[in-house]
């Protein structure tokens, strides 16, 4: 182990390396879908896109984030698809109302 010196009285040491290996949570996964990654989340918004390339991506992704926690990932991918191809939706809040059952498909 070495000490760097900063200043005189103030000292750094390295961090263990058995300190630096702590797993660390997954942001994109939910309880219900542990194995989630940000390219699952990011992969749908893009179907949802492709089906209202009117719709602003950061919308879609904001509004699947917000109903992460609602339904599963599979559901909420069905929801999400369901809004995008219906016409009578106007904008990507209605993926969150779906999912969220407050309003009906």
């Amino acid at each position: 182990m070495f000490t760097t010196t900063i200043s005189p009285g103030t000292s750094v040491r390295p961090v263990p390396a058995d300190e630096q290996c702590l797993p660390v949570a997954n942001p994109y996964a939910t309880a219900t879908n542990p194995e989630l990654e940000r390219h699952h989340w990011q992969n749908l918004a893009g179907m949802v896109a492709s089906f209202r390339p009117g719709w602003p991506i950061d919308r879609i992704l904001a509004n699947l984030w917000d109903a992460r926690n609602k339904q599963s990932f599979p559901e909420l991918a069905h929801v999400a698809l369901a809004v995008a191809m219906n016409p009578k939706y106007n904008g990507p809040g209605a993926i969150y109302l779906a999912a969220a059952a407050v309003i009906e498909l």
